[in-house]
């Protein structure tokens, strides 16, 4: 067990990043980055902790999901941020983490990266990661995010085959694309730092300031697929997303807006069914 080494971290981070950041936590092993977090008192307005860990024992995605991931080969951090007040359509926040997280992976060489809404990080049509983000609102308006972000440093057979059974393209880690040598701490700062620029955009301008960004980097758009929610299970092809963050499902009657639910390509649908 390699626990994380938060002066190595702070030292990744630009200086006004560094300034702003009040804590860095790290721990060998707990139940989840996100839940620590969601128990410890929020940071003042425009003020942000991370929690960094070397493997989570109860990591969690959406829905209730497990968030696996292995000791050693994963990067699992949780953000905490507080906004001075609550940005319309909060729950979007996840997709402009996403091209945040991209972007920040980019920067050490790995091109293509796709985003599935709302919270898949994809190379090659395989899982590299995944974004959690909760929320709470505080006294006088302000707004605390909790943004978790799990990416696979390098995929064991293991891990692959977990994957696998919640996702038909399986699952692939940065040392697939020759990345295997990426300090994990580096890589947490590097993603800070993009994080809080785009905390800070999100708060002034919303998911509008991340449309086009997020179009370039749109894995589901143009394809048909399944969504299931509490609605049902409903077909169409995925068309974008709509101003506020929600996936736009073009179907026979018009566009509809998907606003939460799981969203698999028909095509995945079909390999589940045979498999």
């Amino acid at each position: 067990m390699t626990i994380p080494d938060s002066d190595r971290i702070r030292s990744s981070l630009t200086a006004t990043v560094a300034q702003r950041l009040d804590d860095i936590d790290c721990f060998g092993a707990i139940d989840s980055t996100n839940s620590w977090l969601m128990q410890q008192p929020a940071p003042k307005p425009g003020r942000m902790r991370l929690a960094v860990v070397d493997h989570q024992t109860a990591g969690r995605g959406r829905h209730g999901r497990t968030w696996r991931s292995a000791a050693g080969n994963s990067l699992c951090m949780s953000l905490s941020f507080t906004f001075d007040r609550e940005p319309e359509s909060l729950p979007s926040l996840t997709l402009a983490v996403g091209v945040a997280v991209a972007e920040a992976l980019g920067g050490f060489g790995l091109p293509g990266v796709m985003l599935k809404w709302p919270n898949d990080l994809l190379v090659d049509n395989a899982k590299l990661g995944g974004i959690l983000t909760e929320s709470r609102l505080l006294g006088g308006g302000h707004a605390n995010v909790v943004t978790g972000v799990g990416i696979n440093m390098k995929l064991t057979p293991d891990l692959d085959d977990a994957i696998q059974s919640d996702w038909n393209f399986g699952a692939t880690g940065l040392d697939s694309f020759g990345l295997g040598n990426i300090v994990r701490d580096e890589l947490a700062g590097a993603i800070v730092n993009s994080l809080s620029d785009a905390l800070d955009l999100f708060e002034g301008q919303g998911i509008q300031a991340f449309e086009r960004r997020f179009e370039s980097m749109d894995w589901l758009r143009g394809q048909q697929v399944i969504v299931e929610s509490s609605d049902g299970i409903e077909h169409g092809v995925a068309n974008g997303i709509a101003s506020d963050g929600a996936l736009l499902l073009q179907q026979d009657g018009g566009p509809r807006r998907i606003i939460a639910g799981t969203v698999r390509p028909a095509d995945a649908v079909s390999r589940r069914s045979v498999s």
